[in-house]
């Protein structure tokens, strides 16, 4: 029989951290199902008045931000500073999102053009239904928060699962909104705890929109089962992230963003590409930045000195640091291309945007630490074009992703008894000269 529950062990000391039920296909449905009740009022709410009732959501986060963070160091192996990070910007963003909502997902009056002056046409923004939010493998708590606060946001109940490393954060993340607000629609947000099996029955159930960040082996297999339920998708595969040190970057600021790189973390490890010439200086500025240790299991960091095959043992850093040769680096760039998906960090002090715009990442950050990534995000649109990856997900296009566009048509009343077009065609001069018009109109440009 398959296991019913699951345990969320502490990494700090190898405690259980708390035991949570795998959620089967019963169970799915009846959270699909609760969630179904809650779209009509949730969606029924104007964008400023869901933003005044998720206002309260934030100050209960915001309260028990140390509690999470705690809970977010022993669940994912973080430093408890890196983890108050996390939970930071998942607080800034919903307070950017409650800002921007009601002016982004605002009605607008859109023209009919000269020819048909008579009509008035408003495009406004109308919730999905019920969004289902995926995460598995190593997700941030930043990247699964702004992906359900733009779906709320948007007018959408959300039922959410959890990834293995993030489930019990999640879910105590999800309970502040039951206790910041009581008597908001019953299955508005909830948490469905599970593996594998539970994501693809989430995907495949009979819900509106799917937002999968993940692996790419199980986002495979998730957007299958939506595609077979015609469930459209979102779907941002979350691989190793890259940096590329050039000769003329700052190394001290690189080697720190570096060695926070990859903590914590169970899929590949992150990936330093450093020039031949600044490597001996780079390791050793790595070791001063206090580069965390090999994980169990996995070979030490290996580098290439320049035209040698022979490796040079780097101590210390969790990362694979790989010199590239001059000749090999559009190789390298054509690597990067092909991985759309891909968050790359340059640091070059004069060719950083130049090369910024070589790539063909999603995300590219030049010469900008951990710090100040982190401020610069909230209002940023993420996103994966390509290679199983599209739409993006925060944003002001993030929350447009989760909605969609209608367009009202009205005949208005005009101040003249005819249209222009009549009176214009009611005569053969009048026909002459709309000829002539519209013939310097488009011929001539």
């Amino acid at each position: 029989m398959p296991p019913t529950t699951f345990d969320v062990v502490d990494r700090t000391d190898g405690s259980v951290l708390g035991s949570f039920p795998v959620v089967g296909e019963a169970g799915v449905r009846a959270a699909v199902a609760r969630a179904r009740e809650a779209a009509a009022p949730w969606a029924a709410a104007s964008p400023g008045a869901r933003a005044r009732a998720l206002r309260t959501w934030r100050g209960e986060l915001w309260r028990s931000a140390v509690d999470l963070a705690g809970l977010l160091q022993r669940e994912a192996g973080l430093d408890l500073d890196e983890a108050m990070v996390e939970v930071l910007r998942s607080v800034e963003h919903l307070r950017w999102a409650e800002r921007a909502a009601p002016s982004v997902l605002a009605s607008r009056g859109v023209g009919a053009g000269r020819l048909s002056p008579e009509l008035g046409r408003t495009e406004s923004w109308v919730p999905e239904g019920v969004v289902a939010v995926v995460t598995a493998g190593r997700p941030s708590l930043y990247a699964a928060a702004s992906a359900t606060t733009c779906a709320l946001l948007a007018g959408n109940p959300v039922v959410l699962q959890p990834g293995g490393r993030l489930t019990a954060v999640l879910s105590a993340w999800v309970d502040a909104l039951g206790r910041a607000q009581p008597d908001a629609p019953g299955g508005l947000l909830q948490a469905v705890t599970g593996d594998d099996t539970t994501a693809v029955a989430l995907a495949g159930s009979a819900v509106d929109r799917l937002c999968y960040l993940g692996s790419p082996v199980a986002g495979v297999r998730v957007s299958t089962a939506a595609a077979r339920a015609m469930v459209p998708a979102t779907v941002v595969p979350v691989v190793a992230p890259v940096t590329l040190v050039a000769p003329d970057a700052d190394l001290a600021a690189a080697a720190a963003a570096v060695a926070g790189l990859g903590r914590g973390d169970d899929g590949p490890p992150p990936e330093v590409y450093v020039a031949p010439s600044v490597l001996d200086a780079f390791r050793s500025e790595l070791d001063r930045a206090g580069a965390p240790a090999p994980r169990r299991g996995l070979p030490r960091a290996l580098g290439r000195r320049r035209g040698g095959s022979d490796p040079l043992a780097l101590p210390g850093p969790r990362v694979d640091v790989r010199v590239e040769t001059a000749p090999t680096f559009e190789v390298l760039v054509e690597r990067l291309r092909a991985h759309p998906g891909a968050e790359v960090a340059v640091h070059s002090a004069r060719h950083g945007a130049h090369l910024a715009g070589l790539l063909g990442a999603s995300e590219v950050s030049v010469n900008l630490p951990a710090a100040a990534q982190a401020a610069a995000e909230g209002g940023l649109p993420r996103a994966a074009l390509g290679a199983r990856g599209w739409g993006p997900f925060a944003g002001e296009q993030g929350l447009r992703t989760f909605a969609r566009a209608r367009t009202t048509t009205a005949r208005r009343r005009l101040p003249l008894p005819l249209l222009p077009v009549e009176v214009a065609l009611a005569s053969p001069p009048g026909r002459v000269a709309t000829r002539l018009a519209l013939h310097v109109r488009h011929s001539l440009d």
